[in-house]
């Protein structure tokens, strides 16, 4: 779905994702931290490939993230 679906869970901290990530999102005071599946956390505004990062959010094929559906545990 688009992340737009999901945007008030994801305000309120529900971790989210793409189908094809095994890492995820969530926001939290204030910030975008993306979780990614080797383990780093990085806030969003420090995101290396701002393009590609722009082009996730526009993706519909969010969801909401579980440690069953991510290669890490959703905190």
């Amino acid at each position: 779905m688009p992340l737009k679906d999901l945007y008030t869970q994801f305000i309120s901290g529900t971790p989210v994702k793409r189908k094809v990530w095994k890492g995820y999102w969530k926001y939290s005071y204030g910030a975008i931290k993306m979780h990614c599946k080797d383990g780093r956390v990085i806030d969003i505004k420090d995101s290396e490939d701002i393009l590609f990062t722009i082009s996730g959010i526009l993706a519909d094929d969010w969801e909401i993230a579980t440690d069953e559906n991510c290669s890490i545990p959703t905190v």
